[in-house]
């Protein structure tokens, strides 16, 4: 194999590599502590593209936070960008009506991976702001 072949075969391999490091399984955080000194948290399986996240907010008509547990499917729409779907599991679900989607994402920088993302409904006003949990 000449030199210039085994360059591109290594160059096609770490954009391969590159791509798929771009991807949201593990566990994450929220970027910023919340006002009640907690963190919320999401734990993403990449085979079933499943998982569990914790987020805190505040009800309207409400002035302290209550803690929201949701069962999250995902998937990749482009890439980089996914959704969420976030079905409330424990707390103040209210039969459905705090399940929502999240649109995400994914960034890479130097101070570590991150996802933007945005919710629907209720939570458009949440902040969403998620960072690597290492």
């Amino acid at each position: 194999m000449n030199k210039l072949a085994s360059l591109s075969l290594v160059l096609s391999f770490s954009a391969t590599m590159a791509a798929c490091a771009a991807s949201p399984e593990g566990d994450w955080q929220s970027d910023k502590t919340l006002g009640n000194g907690e963190k919320n948290e999401m734990s993403l399986t990449a085979g079933d593209m499943r998982g569990k996240a914790t987020i805190w907010a505040i009800r309207p008509g409400e002035s302290s936070y209550s803690e929201f547990d949701f069962d999250v499917e995902w998937k990749e729409k482009s890439n980089g960008e996914y959704e969420f779907d976030m079905e409330c599991d424990s707390g103040p679900c209210e039969d459905g009506a705090n399940d929502f989607e999240m649109e995400c994402d994914f960034i890479d920088t130097t101070a570590g991976e991150k996802l933007d993302c945005k919710g629907d409904e209720r939570w458009s006003e949440t902040i969403l702001q998620w960072e690597r949990d290492e």
